[in-house]
C-alpha cells in the first residue's frame, strides 16, 4: 500500500509540482492520496498492518546510500577523525562547485558529458524503475526515456546530500528542501542549455533513452 501511495505522490511531483510545501502536502495532496489508496485496499479486503508506516524506509534513502559510493566520499588514508572529515568536506565541496557532480566521463571526442554521472543513472534506475509493478517503468513516457524533470529531481537531492557532506563531513537523513529547490532551478537552466546545443542535446537525449532501456 505504501508503495502505491508513494507512486501516486511521485507522479504528482514529476508531472504537477516538484516542490510542494510541507504544509500543503500534509494537509492536501498527501492526505488525499492516502485516503484514496486506503479506500482501494479496504475494498479489496486488505487490512493495514499496525506499525507498517513507521518501519517502511523512504525511497530517497537509496540516494543517501549511493552518493558516498559513487562519488568516493571516503578518506582511507586519514589518520584521525578530524582529518577524515576534512578530506570528505573538500571532496564534496569540489563536487558541489558549479554542479561538477553532474559530469560524467568525457566522450570519445574529448567532449564533456552533461548530466551523465553514474550516480544519476543508478539513482534514477533504482528509484523510478526498480520497485516492482507500481513504478514509472509502466508509464508510457518513462518507457521511452528517463524524463529530464526526473533527472533534475534526483540531481537536486544529490546536490543537497553533497552540501551536507561539504558542511559536516557526514550526512543526516534529511536535506533542506529550500536549498534543493534553488539548485533545481539553476540546474533546469543548465539542462535547457545542454538540450539546445546541437551536439550535446542529442547526446543527452540518446543517453536518457539508453538508461530507460537498461533499467
Amino acid at each position: 500500500m505504501i508503495d502505491l501511495a508513494k507512486y501516486y505522490f511521485r507522479c504528482h511531483q514529476v508531472f504537477s509540482d516538484l516542490f510542494p510545501s510541507k504544509e500543503a502536502s500534509i494537509d492536501g495532496i498527501c492526505r488525499d492520496i492516502l485516503y484514496d489508496v486506503m479506500g482501494e485496499f479496504w475494498k479489496m479486503g486488505h487490512m493495514i498492518e499496525e506499525g507498517y508506516w513507521e518501519n517502511h524506509k523512504d525511497d530517497m534513502a537509496v540516494v543517501l546510500g549511493i552518493v558516498p559510493i559513487e562519488y568516493k566520499l571516503s578518506a582511507p588514508n586519514a589518520r584521525t577523525s578530524a582529518e577524515r572529515l576534512a578530506t570528505i568536506k573538500d571532496k564534496a565541496a569540489a563536487l558541489s562547485y558549479k554542479f561538477a557532480f553532474l559530469q560524467g566521463p568525457h566522450d570519445k571526442f574529448g567532449r564533456a558529458s552533461n548530466f551523465a554521472h553514474n550516480c544519476l543513472r543508478v539513482a534514477c534506475q533504482k528509484i523510478f524503475y526498480c520497485k516492482g509493478s507500481k513504478t514509472f517503468r509502466n508509464h508510457n513516457l518513462f518507457r521511452e526515456a528517463v524524463l529530464c524533470m526526473a533527472v533534475l529531481y534526483i540531481a537536486s537531492y544529490i546536490k543537497g546530500v553533497l552540501d551536507a557532506y561539504k558542511t559536516n563531513g557526514t550526512v543526516d537523513d534529511k536535506v533542506p528542501p529550500s536549498k534543493n529547490e534553488e539548485d533545481f532551478w539553476q540546474m533546469h537552466v543548465k539542462m535547457d542549455q545542454v538540450l539546445a546545443d546541437t551536439y550535446h542535446g542529442p547526446k543527452l537525449t540518446s543517453m536518457l533513452k539508453s538508461w530507460a532501456r537498461e533499467a
